[in-house]
């Protein structure tokens, strides 16, 4: 008595073939349309600039950064758009005529839409480099120590501005 054998197309006579393997399989990416809330830390130097026709030299402390982005990822770039609400507040520095210390905050609103790369580590981790440019509007309030309020310059037109990213991603259901 012989027994029949059967036919499969997922499995072959090979028992070392018989189970499929996933160890030669490489690993596709998170790709497509996604939305991103984020909030960061807002960084910037010390710069100079011309307050009450006087050179001034402004040291800047850290502020905060809050928005949102949308986009898409493929699996190797991503395009998105960006909106984002930037605070920070400062002190003069140096300011010669000026008895009292000058404080002050800034805010912009922006508009960005960016354009970066995927460097993907595995399916799940990775790291973005990217760019933008787009459209702000910006805040500028200077006080004195006593509360006075020496400038406040909001800017009615919309400008130019650009940004440069960095960031982790990690994606657990990759």
């Amino acid at each position: 008595f012989e027994e029949p054998k059967l036919k499969s197309s997922k499995f072959s006579e090979d028992p070392k073939k018989s189970i499929p393997s996933t160890q030669n399989k490489s690993f596709e990416p998170n790709t497509g349309f996604y939305f991103l809330p984020f909030g960061g830390i807002a960084l910037a130097d010390e710069i100079e600039w011309t307050v009450l026709g006087e050179i001034a030299s402004i040291e800047a402390k850290e502020g905060y950064s809050l928005g949102a982005s949308f986009g898409y990822r493929w699996k190797y770039f991503y395009l998105e758009e960006r909106i984002s609400h930037i605070k920070t507040n400062f002190k003069l520095s140096e300011k010669t005529g000026i008895s009292d210390p000058i404080n002050g905050e800034a805010s912009n609103l922006t508009f960005h839409q960016s354009i970066g790369l995927n460097f993907n580590f595995n399916s799940w981790f990775g790291l973005q480099i990217g760019g933008g440019a787009g459209i702000c509007q910006k805040d500028i309030l200077i006080t004195s120590v006593n509360g006075l309020s020496i400038i406040n310059d909001k800017e009615d037109d919309w400008v130019f501005s650009y940004d440069g990213t960095v960031g982790i991603f990690f994606q657990p259901g990759g």
